[in-house]
């Protein structure tokens, strides 16, 4: 970067930063970014919604065994 003209330098740049938008809209990204992401959301938010259900489900159980005692 240092002793490069203005006009290397610019070229240089821009090159490189039209690589960035054709990897963000490439197979390569989705399957190394949005795929993962989107799957591990998905097991998160399923296994969080499994454990409030369950945990609901065992207070109304138990709530429903001391109303008849």
């Amino acid at each position: 970067m240092v002793g490069g003209n203005k006009a290397s330098l610019i070229g240089q740049y821009n090159q490189i930063h039209d690589l960035g938008f054709d990897f963000l809209f490439s197979k390569a990204a989705f399957f190394d970014i949005v795929l993962p992401l989107t799957v591990g959301f998905v097991v998160v938010s399923g296994a969080i919604a499994l454990a409030c259900y369950m945990l609901t489900f065992s207070l109304l159980k138990m709530h429903r065994k001391s109303a008849v005692l």
